[in-house]
């Protein structure tokens, strides 16, 4: 009697049908997970994360009311549906002393309201009336004349007056200079600025505490040179003196008392009647006075 010996036998197909076995079940566990993913998807949007409550922040002068209005979503809708920037931008056209709305989902069902009101910064002169904006730019309201308490600027050249937009200039290079102005202004902590004239982007004047003219030149260095008239008004010249502050580029400027402008009949002559020597990288120089009584003032 013979022994029998038990072996594999391997078939020569026998590997491409476990291959094709695991690309089937690789597809079916993909179609699976594909129909799931579908129907979570489809449940979400239907019948998952629908709003249960609208919460508003945020110090405004409208109401939470006015501003749900304004966003056109309500409690029941879905949030998954819901796309921000368009709610976003439905309550920015709407409300224009809405500067901003910080918008949040907190799932399941609450939706956010954080809103940022727009704060009046400044008059801006259009077409014999003046244009509030707020600190962003935003067109707030149209004023027959400027409010005392904002800065009031002239000569930007506004395009339109369509309130709740971005003011746009037809000089580019105009509003470039008045952010770059009212940047400063805040960096720098300036107080008591009354007007910019922008009507001239080459003389750039203001009007500081109604009692100083200043004669800023160009734009060109406009930070050290607020920077440096900053430092003069504030530390040599008295609280009650008027006159006119006139810088020469960034090399000089010049103090005339408004006494002395009337006394030389509006007519300044760096030759004679005032002469300024600044050198502005060892110090801070300026000379006042006339022809008569010249006097250096030197802050360092």
């Amino acid at each position: 009697m013979r022994d029998v010996v038990k072996t594999n036998v391997e078939r020569p197909n026998s590997s491409k049908r476990l291959r094709r076995r695991r690309r089937n079940m690789s597809a079916y566990y993909f179609l699976v997970t594909l129909l799931v993913a579908g129907v979570g998807l489809s449940l979400s949007m239907t019948f998952l994360f629908n709003i249960n409550e609208i919460r508003v922040s945020g110090e405004t002068q409208y109401s939470s009311e006015e501003i749900v209005n304004a966003s056109q979503v309500y409690v029941g809708d879905n949030m998954v549906r819901m796309k921000s920037d368009e709610v976003k931008n439905k309550i920015l056209s709407s409300l224009i002393y809405v500067e901003d709305v910080e918008i949040k989902k907190a799932f399941p069902d609450v939706l956010e309201f954080n809103v940022i009101p727009s704060i009046p910064y400044a008059n801006i002169e259009y077409e014999n009336k003046y244009i509030m904006v707020s600190q962003e730019g935003k067109m707030l309201e149209v004023i027959q004349s400027p409010r005392e308490d904002l800065l009031t600027v002239t000569g930007l050249s506004l395009v339109d007056a369509t309130l709740g937009n971005k003011i746009v200039s037809d000089d580019e290079q105009k509003l470039r200079i008045y952010d770059r102005i009212c940047d400063e202004i805040e960096n720098q902590n300036i107080k008591k600025l009354v007007s910019v004239d922008l009507t001239d982007k080459y003389e750039i004047k203001m009007d500081y505490d109604n009692r100083i003219a200043i004669e800023l030149g160009d734009w060109t260095d406009i930070s050290y040179k607020l920077a440096y008239v900053k430092r003069v008004l504030d530390v040599e010249i008295a609280e009650d003196e008027e006159g006119y502050f006139i810088l020469r580029g960034t090399n000089g400027a010049s103090f005339i008392s408004k006494s002395d402008m009337e006394l030389h009949q509006g007519i300044i002559n760096f030759e004679t009647d005032v002469t300024t020597q600044t050198n502005m990288e060892d110090g801070l120089s300026v000379t006042t006075g006339t022809s008569s009584g010249v006097s250096n003032i030197t802050v360092n």
